[in-house]
């Protein structure tokens, strides 16, 4: 058995087997070759640098260990997947010995991950290695094909896109209710036709925001808030009807899916009333690394 870094060549085979592994009932992703690139493109990580891989001995991939780098000295750990018939052997942990190194080397000390709340041998494998669950998100789900009024409230504009959207004044609205992103980021999503930016501006002022990803059949929102003195006020129920409408007219699209954050439940409230269904639970756990 061989821990090495990741190869180009390994998109293919890597992709193989996350699709083995995460099978769930809310089809979060099915992952191709072009789909992992860009993935790893999207969120910042070098996965020549930042991620690692089992080969058995006659050169087949059978692990997998990652993770994305994140503001503040924290990252997001992804994996260690592996096949079936290489666990239960110390492969797991050797491939988190492998990336924690990595992230010590540079500087890391805050290690999150993230599983679905059935996963008890995971959750009990990352509990062994020192991880602590934080929170719980619900997964929400809706494939219900119909088309919802857009009821906008008086004096708030809703919109997709355009080309006069300010990318630094769009970056100020997420962040005040997210973490900050980069504009070389966001300048990927911008260029990005299948991810939609749906926003609601108020006397000039950005005051919500959707984000939508369209991926073969499943659309997924990213991302969705409103500023608190704006809340209450049908903005984000608007905003999710007129996303949920748009995602329903692209061919193809039989499934819209969504992270409900446990500590804004008005949000769920607003995901029951256009036809989602409570479908999943994630755990969050983070590690602190000792120097």
């Amino acid at each position: 058995m061989l821990i090495r870094f990741f190869r180009e060549v390994d998109y293919l085979p890597v992709s193989q087997l996350l699709n083995e592994v995460y099978r769930d009932p809310t089809r979060m992703t099915r992952w191709k070759p072009d789909r992992l690139r860009t993935e790893f493109k999207t969120r910042g990580t070098n996965p020549h640098e930042n991620c690692v891989v089992l080969e058995d001995a006659e050169g087949d991939l059978v692990g997998f260990c990652g993770y994305e780098p994140m503001a503040g000295g924290r990252a997001l750990l992804d994996g260690p997947v592996l096949h079936q018939e290489v666990r239960g052997r110390g492969w797991g942990q050797r491939l988190w010995q492998e990336v924690s190194s990595l992230l010590k080397v540079r500087g890391i000390r805050t290690v999150s991950a993230v599983l679905g709340a059935g996963n008890d041998r995971a959750l009990s494998f990352l509990t062994d290695l020192g991880f602590r669950r934080d929170k719980t998100d619900v997964i929400v789900v809706n494939e219900r094909k119909r088309q919802h009024p857009v009821e906008v409230p008086e004096g708030v504009s809703i919109r997709c896109g355009g080309d006069d959207l300010d990318p630094a004044a769009y970056e100020d609205l997420h962040s005040s209710l997210f973490a900050r992103r980069s504009l070389a980021y966001l300048g990927v999503l911008f260029r990005n036709p299948d991810y939609l930016l749906f926003t609601a501006e108020c006397q000039g002022e950005l005051v919500g925001h959707l984000e939508l990803e369209i991926l073969g059949e499943v659309a997924t929102i990213e991302a969705f808030g409103v500023l608190p003195d704006f809340r209450r006020r049908g903005i984000g129920k608007a905003l999710l009807a007129r996303a949920l409408n748009h995602a329903w007219q692209q061919p193809g699209v039989d499934l819209v899916r969504q992270i409900w954050k446990t500590s804004e439940p008005g949000f769920l409230k607003v995901y029951l009333e256009l036809g989602f269904t409570e479908k999943a639970s994630i755990h969050a756990l983070t590690r602190i690394l000792e120097p």
